[in-house]
């Protein structure tokens, strides 16, 4: 039981830092840029006869490429994951549908940020570019973890089930 309580505890702190450290990707994908330095003025004892600096010609800034989170959207909160020890066969079987339907989601997520990664918005730099693929490999990381805590939980439940079957 204790060994249980420990791997439900590793697992649970493992999503937990894996939303948190997805979250502050995010935040820091969509970081505005800072903005560039003003120009230095010219000292007021400049000869009056030294030629201003042409003007710079009219450059449009290019389009900021629009935010990842806006592109991709990322799923909501993970479903709840049953507890084999007490759930039931229905309790385990319509997690198990919500849990399928997240990792579904995940895929979503990750093959929209794939997108990017092999077509990236203009203007968009190597740096932005692994962030994608951090992202990309988070999502897959997470539904793989969800996948794995369901089967442990499935694995109890069915312990338990033969457990409480008479032997025959």
């Amino acid at each position: 039981m204790s060994r249980s309580r420990n791997n439900r505890g590793a697992g649970i702190l493992l999503v937990v830092l894996l939303v948190a450290a997805g979250i502050g990707v995010a935040v820091y994908v969509t970081k505005p840029a800072p903005l560039p330095a003003p120009a230095p003025s010219a000292p007021e004892s400049a000869p009056a006869s030294t030629p201003s600096p042409a003007p710079a010609a009219s450059v449009e800034p290019a389009a900021a490429p629009v935010p990842v989170t806006e592109q991709c959207q990322v799923p909501g909160p993970a479903p709840a994951m049953p507890r084999g020890t007490v759930a039931t066969a229905d309790d385990m079987k319509i997690q198990h549908d919500a849990i399928q339907a997240f990792v579904k989601a995940l895929e979503a997520y990750q093959g929209c940020v794939n997108d990017l990664v092999e077509h990236p918005p203009a203007g968009t730099d190597a740096r932005t570019r692994q962030i994608l693929v951090t992202l990309s490999d988070h999502a897959i990381d997470r539904a793989h973890g969800l996948a794995d805590a369901y089967a442990e939980q499935e694995r109890v439940f069915k312990a338990r089930q033969a457990e409480a079957s008479p032997a025959q």
